[in-house]
């Protein structure tokens, strides 16, 4: 079985932890755009934190103002004693001078209606779970999450889910694309022995960049297994992950049928003086099998994690895939931040200046801009970025070596083989907070059976040409995008809050176009990709 978490693990959490208050210092700050601006722009702008690699975490920030989920500026204590409890303390939690626990609800209410399909519809979403957390001596730290999810999904998503059989982000779909449902777990065990140092042992996933997307590893997938070493010292930050991850392909949901796939994932990140900073990434994905069917399991010569791979793969003469790329941040103005990512499946200088479209010059490029309180007003964020990926990049001769997971990308959510435009705008003050983002892209759809290079579940040996490939081959779609939403931050311990929105997504091709509209109503909380 793969996705198996040591589930009587908290009946030993429950038996080491006691107390009265609660403390947490290295927890991880969810990703949710509710509160993390303002752990954002402390990060962005202090000029001594390594902003590309994330989750955050509450140790990577000094005490005080920013060392506790609901430390956030401005965030107003409770107007009526009666009801702290239920907008600013944990559901249960417990803590003595040396550890802590604490459990939290997961929660997802959603209704909207729209069109979609021809035809106005209903539409829902469900969630329930638990969050439960606990530390000792701020140096072990366990943070287990699981939540069921059911909903009725707009038209795009039915029909996404339909074909990849996945839940986004999620897991993997059960019951019809129009009721479909699954279950979600995460955690991880994590051990501090010194202040530099983390081990961190969990079933979730990571995000290597500046941007809103992420061409090297982002939380697009579902969650893996993986174990991680991560050193923050001086100007230096280096994540080694050694993974275990799935390939479902006609699996039909049976877990026996998965097939395992590893990766092993370096990150290192450098500060530059007290403006930019410099990343270097690389990874490299094998399949779990040898081409004879005898079980390859974990790579051994995959574990130094301090060589580029590249070498180790020409020694071994692997045909593993391997991917390198190099990430740039620069502050300037106080608040403004440049980014860029450049990423290299394969680069061979001659193809390239020869400009012919090589199949092979699988390469990808990020540019961005976003800045904090910006024209003077706090509160107020911007941020726009140009994201391009030629075709075939993240593919393999083998499916199962493809930079991707659990029938997901593991970078951007589009695969391959297209260029997109996103921004976006928000405004927060207190627990308020107000969202519109925008995405227009162009990609290149296969027809039939011809693989263009944008679906990343083709081997490239199925290419139709050597030469002459180009960014929108094959069936050009041009995919248009918005969403406005206004949340209401409820708990920030829970990260409970109430959303309102509307969104339009519209698609066309030169056999058909499709348009959706929906307003949607939602309470939420728990997860923290999402």
């Amino acid at each position: 079985m793969v996705y198996r978490l040591p589930y009587p693990l908290w009946l030993v959490i429950w038996l080491l932890i006691c107390g009265n208050q609660v403390v947490a210092q290295s927890f991880q700050i969810p990703k949710s755009n509710t509160y993390l601006f303002a752990f954002e722009k402390y990060a962005y702008t202090n000029g001594r934190m390594h902003t590309s690699t994330l989750p955050y975490s509450i140790a990577d920030f000094p005490k005080g103002k920013y060392d506790s989920i609901d430390s956030i500026q401005g965030f107003p204590k409770a107007w009526d004693k009666s009801l702290d409890w239920f907008l600013s303390r944990n559901m249960l939690g417990k803590a003595n001078s040396n550890s802590a626990i604490t459990v939290n609800p997961i929660l997802d209410l959603g209704i909207s209606a729209g069109k979609g399909g021809g035809k106005t519809q209903l539409f829902h979403s469900f969630a329930a779970g638990l969050n439960l957390r606990a530390q000792h001596k701020n140096k072990v730290f366990i943070d287990l999450q699981g939540a069921v999810y059911q909903g009725k999904y707009p038209v795009y998503l039915q029909n996404y889910i339909q074909q990849k059989q996945v839940i986004p982000g999620l897991g993997y779909a059960f019951g019809s694309s129009s009721a479909a449902y699954t279950y979600n777990l995460n955690g991880y065990l994590a051990y501090k022995p010194v202040s530099f140092f983390t081990a961190s042992l969990g079933h979730g996933k990571h995000f290597i960049g500046d941007g809103y997307r992420s061409l090297f590893l982002s939380y697009n997938a579902n969650n893996y297994n993986y174990l991680k070493l991560d050193v923050n010292f001086w100007k230096i930050r280096y994540w080694v992950l050694y993974t275990r991850m799935a390939d479902i392909t006609g699996s039909n949901g049976n877990f026996s049928q998965f097939s395992s796939k590893y990766a092993t994932i370096h990150y290192l990140d450098l500060l530059v003086g007290k403006h930019a900073s410099l990343g270097l990434f690389e990874a490299i994905v094998w399949e779990g099998k040898n081409k004879d069917g005898s079980t390859r399991g974990f790579d051994i010569q995959y574990l130094n994690p301090f060589i580029f791979f590249r070498p180790v793969e020409y020694s071994l003469g692997s045909s593993d895939n391997a991917l390198l790329g190099a990430n740039l941040r620069v502050r300037f103005l106080k608040r403004q931040v440049f980014y860029m990512q450049i990423l290299l499946d394969e680069f061979f200088l001659k193809e390239i200046k020869a400009w012919n479209g090589w199949w092979a010059n699988k390469q990808g490029f990020q540019v961005g801009l976003k800045g904090y309180d910006f024209a003077g007003i706090k509160g107020l964020f911007y941020q726009g970025e140009i994201n391009y990926v030629r075709p075939y990049t993240y593919t393999h001769y083998q499916i199962q070596q493809n930079y991707a997971h659990f029938g997901q990308p593991l970078a951007h959510p589009l695969g391959a083989n297209f260029i997109e435009g996103f921004g976006r705008v928000a405004y927060q003050k207190t627990q308020h907070g107000i969202e519109a983002k925008m995405m227009y892209a162009i990609l290149g759809a296969d027809t039939g059976s011809v693989n263009y290079g944008g679906d990343l579940y083709k081997p490239y040996t199925t290419r139709p040409f050597e030469y002459g490939n180009k960014v929108g081959q094959g069936l050009r779609t041009n995919l248009l995008y918005f969403e406005l939403t206004y949340s209401y931050l409820i708990n920030r311990r829970w990260n409970l809050r109430l959303e309102l929105s509307v969104a339009a997504r519209t698609s066309k091709t030169v056999l058909q176009r499709s348009n959706e509209l929906y307003f949607g109503f939602q309470l939420k909380s728990g997860l923290p990709f999402r």
